[in-house]
């Protein structure tokens, strides 16, 4: 056994190349496999506060593993273990896991992880593009989702019309934008202080959104209480791709900073207005 007497059970376990992976709901642990015998097997990490409440909060795939739970989204590669959330607030975090209700699947053509909150109802998601280290939030269709699984791409069962069925996954379909992280940026000088003026926007929004605005905000240095960027902006809603530029009244002196921004309205109110981001500079 691992972590013996230590009043925890296993939910999941999974190998990645000579280590196995093992969730418990309060623990992670990484065992060392490549010896001959088990004796000869090792812990090489135990980490409280990263285990899981169920067995669909953890997914596998071709590079790696993934994990969600109330704490945060987790990954462990050959990099080894990286917490995926750190620009998306605790309280912020811990309001969207039910623990015992969380599904966490993966994209393998786009490279993105998907999280939803609780799969027993229709409600936020979360998807994670490992090429861009971003985060959107979104809204999921509105239908229960029993499980996922990767193939060729992510599939998923749900129930429609009272009908269970296996779908493909397609972001375009089933999420509607509301929020998106971009990941701390330091622009390739880790320790040294910038200033940043300005933010560029190539955008995209739907003919007639009702809601046609966006704010932007950030948070320097890894904070994630974020503040407003510039000004809250009108957006051009004709489908056709456009930039934007937002410029804070006073330059931000800081090391690294990511950004959140949302359609709204025009007093700040967060809409889900059909909204594609292509590039910030």
């Amino acid at each position: 056994d691992i972590g013996i007497n230590d009043g925890d059970e296993i939910i999941k376990m999974s190998f990645y190349g000579a280590k196995l992976l093992v969730w418990k709901k309060s623990v992670f642990y990484v065992v060392d496999v490549s010896g001959d015998t088990e004796d000869s097997w090792k812990i090489t990490q135990a980490v409280t506060g990263m285990g899981v409440s169920n067995h669909a909060a953890v997914m596998k795939f071709e590079d790696g593993c993934a994990w969600a739970n109330e704490s945060g989204c987790y990954l462990y590669s050959e990099e080894g273990l990286k917490r995926l959330t750190t620009n998306i607030s605790n309280t912020e975090w811990t309001a969207f896991v039910n623990p015992a209700e969380c599904i966490i699947g993966y994209v393998p053509t786009t490279r993105q992880i998907v999280v939803l909150g609780d799969a027993s109802a229709d409600g936020d998601e979360y998807i994670y593009d490992r090429n861009t280290e971003s985060w959107t939030k979104g809204i999921m269709a509105p239908f229960a989702i029993t499980n996922m699984d990767v193939q060729d791409n992510l599939l998923y069962a749900q129930a429609r019309d009272t009908t269970l069925k296996v779908y493909k996954w397609d972001n375009a379909t089933y999420t509607n934008l509301e929020t998106i992280y971009t990941k701390d940026e330091d622009f390739g000088q880790t320790g040294l202080f910038k200033k940043v003026y300005s933010v560029i926007i190539s955008y995209k929004m739907a003919s007639s959104s009702t809601d046609d605005y966006l704010e932007v905000q950030y948070g320097a240095d890894g904070s994630t209480s974020y503040a407003i960027f510039g000004s809250r902006t009108n957006l051009t809603d004709d489908g056709v791709w456009r930039k934007v530029v937002f410029t804070h009244s006073t330059p931000i002196k800081c090391q690294s900073i990511s950004f959140k921004m949302f359609p709204c309205a025009s007093n700040g109110t967060a809409a889900d207005s059909p909204f594609w981001l292509n590039d910030i500079s």
